[in-house]
């Protein structure tokens, strides 16, 4: 569980650092390598050259300015970053880059800022290939300050806190059939995922254990109506009495939009019901993103994708 919320926790960060980037379709944009020193200033005038233009409202460009020149060099490649570059324990690669900033520039819709150049969640914490680990898995690591989603040190892997006060160790991303369990320095991922979504259904895998066994192999999620021992072994999300249950139909009560079949938790109603969503246009009326086409609400308007960061802070309606 330890390791499943850091990689989730990390995906998060990765999706708010990439704000406006990609198309899926698209083809890859001619790139020139960009130095390390370049990255940052490049990277902000790409990103809120993006957000200014879908007219996000009239601080946009401004808020977006403002928060990227503080985050990119303290985060996206902040100090432990620069420092692990320095001794060689993560690769930066200009190309890589380049393509990054090529890639921002010629986007020109204004659709989610989770779509990051066709990305699979094994291309998430190298930041595309611009930032490459070196440390092996089971190898000790810096964990620094805990704040950077990408650009650790781990070769095909995460830096994970050890338990008990141990030191921190290289946890390898492991995907379908490869070996999990007691002793084994791995998380098993759908390293093959599409980068859009945070949902376990699309990221998690779980680690497939035989009977009196303390290894098995990392395996796709388990189906409704088969056995599991805990919600993380079920592709609905639900464990009930040992079982895995279907997603709530509308009308069930809920806690979160994720336990819904129609990806939707009316927090309005009393109690919370599982709900229709109603796949509201931007500036259109909604309690929730599920409701918006976009998947934005702010302030009860649903609002363009790539403004979800960098419109007015009004404050989202309270849920539970």
């Amino acid at each position: 569980m330890r390791h499943t919320l850091l990689l989730t926790s990390l995906l998060a960060l990765t999706a708010v650092a990439l704000v406006g980037c990609g198309d899926d379709d698209a083809a890859p944009p001619t790139a020139t390598p960009v130095a390390l020193a370049d990255f940052c200033p490049q990277f902000v005038d790409a990103i809120c050259d993006n957000v200014a233009r879908c007219s996000c409202s009239a601080t946009a460009d401004a808020d977006c300015r403002a928060d990227l020149t503080d985050t990119c060099p303290n985060s996206i490649v902040g100090p432990d970053i620069r420092a692990h570059i320095g001794s060689g324990t993560v690769v930066y690669d200009a190309s890589a880059a380049g393509a990054m900033i090529a890639g921002v520039r010629a986007e020109t819709s204004c659709d989610s800022p989770m779509t990051t150049f066709g990305w699979r969640i094994a291309d998430v914490f190298t930041f595309g290939g611009m930032l490459n680990g070196t440390v092996a898995a089971g190898a000790t690591c810096d964990a620094g300050s805990g704040d950077s989603p990408i650009g650790g040190e781990c070769l095909d892997g995460v830096c994970s806190g050890g338990s008990g006060g141990g030191p921190a160790i290289c946890v390898h991303l492991a995907g379908i059939g490869d070996p999990c369990g007691a002793g084994i320095s791995s998380l098993c991922v759908n390293l093959d995922a599409s980068f859009t979504s945070l949902e376990g259904t699309d990221l998690l895998l779980r680690c497939n254990v035989a009977a009196g066994a303390s290894t098995g192999t990392c395996a796709a999620l388990l189906a409704n109506g088969a056995a599991c021992a805990a919600v993380q072994d079920c592709a609905s999300g639900r464990c009930e009495a040992g079982v895995c249950a279907p997603a709530l139909a509308v009308g069930e009560a809920c806690s979160g939009s994720p336990e819904c079949l129609s990806g939707f938790c009316d927090y309005a109603a009393t109690p919370s019901v599982c709900a229709v969503a109603s796949n509201v246009a931007v500036s259109g009326a909604c309690t929730d993103g599920a409701q918006c086409v976009s998947g934005v609400c702010r302030g009860n308007v649903c609002v363009a994708a790539v403004c979800g960061l960098y419109s007015e802070p009004v404050p989202p309606p309270a849920g539970p």
